[in-house]
């Protein structure tokens, strides 16, 4: 270890190279624990007398790497978690996983690309080893391996991950109620943008009615915003060839997802419809997100009193709606509103119809827009016609 007076920052060197590790039987003292894990926090504490800290989970103070980390040629087996990156930015290029409980979790800025996935080998594994030497709690390997697994996580805010060219092998289980793709939709607080996008998949042996699932089925901000984009249809054997958009089919979403009635669900959690419109393959629909800002009353109590991140007793309430604005829909079966000020959802071609219970504010802000560069959205709001406005905007520096 380099002294701590070195005007070094080892943050900003590169990763010569990670090529052809292997890795297996971790995750048995933590549920968090990767065979290969890139994040914590390492640090001279001053209040005890300058001793060195080292934190194993995710750190709010880490510098991020200016260089990607490339993990490649990489096998894990046996394990809790196979790859754990929560650092910022990665490639991960011929990666391998067999009989975990998570493949890959990873946060940030991430390249997936050439995947080997086996959910389960079918390999002679007894169930849960008793020993009676370690609290029954800290066998969190074990215990996960018979509960079930998830082929692929996806997690739910500030993310950016492209996932392509993958394998997944013997996914998809009813009696464990195991996901090969998975969405983070626990929380009202943290919720998703437009932030993932997939490229030929191909399913071997996989029950496909567990194609996708929310880790929680539960109504919350998360969970009806939750999608992506598949590039070319392969996310769903029968869409091959036909680029989709992945979107909530979760009650409270409404039909916010479902672009058109050629759309199809699985088991009524997930829409999957034509990424171009059956009818006009010219206009392309793709997901858009912003956050609306117009009551600081109301959205700097999101976390504190209202609109938790998971669990607990705290209400979320719906305020309102977000709703496609075609004389086909119901403006009142949108997407709800709360004090989150998040919205993320397709583009049809249609303004996004934005109603407040309350009525439309006086003050408004748009921010933290995602939408692609062609396209333009239009978000209408019901004021009297005799209403002034005054419209301003931060150009990006």
């Amino acid at each position: 270890m380099s002294n701590r007076n070195e005007q070094l920052e080892p943050y900003r060197r590169p990763l010569l190279e990670f090529d052809g590790n292997s890795c297996h039987s971790n995750g048995f003292f933590w549920s968090s624990a990767g065979c290969i894990y890139v994040g914590g926090h390492l640090r001279h504490d001053s209040s005890q007398g300058d001793l060195l800290v080292y934190s194993p989970g995710r750190s709010h103070t880490r510098k991020w790497g200016e260089d990607d980390l490339v993990f490649s040629n990489t096998k894990v087996f046996l394990a809790n978690s196979g790859i754990n990156h929560w650092g910022f930015h990665s490639e991960i290029v011929a990666f391998e996983a067999h009989d975990t409980n998570r493949a890959i979790q990873v946060l940030g800025i991430h390249y997936i690309h050439d995947l080997l996935i086996t959910c389960r080998t079918g390999s002679n594994v007894p169930e849960e080893p008793r020993n009676l030497y370690e609290p029954v709690n800290n066998r969190y390997r074990d215990k996960n391996f018979q509960r079930g697994y998830v082929g692929f996580q996806w997690y739910d805010v500030d993310q950016r991950h492209i996932v392509k060219d993958i394998i997944f092998r013997k996914c998809g289980d009813a009696a464990t109620q195991s996901a090969i793709w998975e969405t983070l939709t626990h929380s009202d607080e943290f919720v998703p943008q437009m932030m993932q996008m997939t490229d030929n998949v191909t399913y071997e042996d996989c029950d496909e009615q567990w194609t996708a699932r929310p880790n929680v089925d539960k109504d919350t901000v998360a969970n009806r915003l939750s999608g992506w984009i598949d590039n070319d249809g392969s996310i769903k054997s029968s869409r091959i060839g036909v680029p989709t958009v992945v979107g909530s089919a979760t009650a409270t979403a409404g039909d916010w997802w479902k672009i058109d009635d050629t759309c199809e669900t699985i088991a009524g959690h997930f829409w999957f419809c034509d990424l171009f419109s059956p009818t006009d393959g010219s206009i392309e629909r793709n997901v858009a997100s912003f956050q609306f800002f117009f009551s600081n009353a109301v959205h700097d109590e999101v976390g504190k009193t209202v609109c938790p991140n998971g669990g607990g007793l705290l209400p979320c309430d719906t305020i309102g709606y977000v709703q496609h604005f075609e004389e086909s829909r119901q403006l009142e079966n949108g997407v709800a509103l709360t004090a989150n000020p998040r919205t993320t959802g397709p583009m049809t071609g249609a303004p996004w119809y934005l109603k407040i219970d309350k009525g439309s504010p006086k003050n408004g802000l748009f921010d933290k827009i995602q939408m692609g560069k062609q396209d333009t959205l239009i978000v209408a709001l019901p004021y009297p016609k005799t209403a002034l406005f005054q419209i301003t905007y931060t150009a990006a520096t």
